[in-house]
């Protein structure tokens, strides 16, 4: 709002198209401080990570698909790498990872409107006055909060790419005999490769799934009912290593 590229002599048209930029350039900023931040607070929080082994895994046939960024399964529990498929990306390839939200834009909509009311009484004022003046106008108001909307827009998790980037996952598991399932959210971000892996499997499939607290367990049986689950076993998942397959 006092940009000198701003303020001076233009039309309205001109500074609203500038304003526009000027949003989206500052969460660009915002969106790569964010993912510098998260990939450094991962990296500390892996180098500290317990090296005791949790759960005794399948066989020598098994693959794996991760959804953690860390490399958990090849340093810890020794699995060969080329039996992991890290659907999200790796933590020592910064520039695979994949980091965003499920959200839509209803939900982003509805989003954007709660926060109005949140808006500092100070900040309330400057913005009145500054209507008052024309230097803001209810329009300028509504297009900065357009570009604020599309800003988060593209922080949606691509998750059709993530599937086409693993499709060899899902070509090598056409037979498989059991499914397990470890400290998983079952959140509506990740229900497509969950739909995907049930179109890719036989029906009789067997699925050994792990909760540890009710809500866990709830969403795991919302996901069974949902999708017809006929062959399905619960493990609390305290229990871990107590766990033989």
């Amino acid at each position: 709002m006092y940009d000198p590229e701003y303020i001076k002599d233009g039309s309205i048209e001109e500074k609203t198209e500038y304003a526009s930029q000027k949003v989206i350039e500052e969460f660009d900023k915002i969106k790569e401080s964010l993912r510098q931040d998260f990939q450094k607070w991962l990296s500390e929080a892996y180098e500290k990570r317990p090296k005791e082994k949790k759960i005794q895994f399948p066989s020598e046939d098994s693959i794996f698909l991760t959804f953690n960024y860390t490399k958990t399964l090849e340093d810890i529990y020794e699995i060969d790498a080329k039996r992991v498929y890290h659907i999200h990306g790796v933590i020592d390839d910064k520039d695979s990872m994949v980091v965003g939200h499920g959200l839509g834009e209803d939900e982003l909509n509805d989003m954007l409107k709660s926060q109005e009311l949140r808006i500092g009484e100070v900040w309330n004022k400057k913005l009145n006055r500054m209507t008052r003046l024309q230097i803001v106008t209810p329009k300028h108001k509504e297009l900065a909060a357009l570009s604020s909307l599309e800003s988060i827009v593209s922080l949606k998790k691509d998750v059709e790419g993530c599937i086409e980037k693993n499709q060899q996952f899902f070509n090598e598991i056409l037979d498989v005999e059991r499914i397990y399932v470890y400290g998983f959210s079952f959140s509506s971000i990740d229900m497509p490769y969950l739909e995907k892996i049930i179109r890719r499997t036989k029906p009789e499939t067997h699925w050994v799934i792990s909760w540890y607290l009710q809500d866990d367990k709830r969403r795991i049986m919302d996901f069974v009912i949902r999708y017809d689950i006929q062959n399905i076993t619960m493990i609390n998942g305290i229990k871990y290593l107590d766990i033989q397959v």
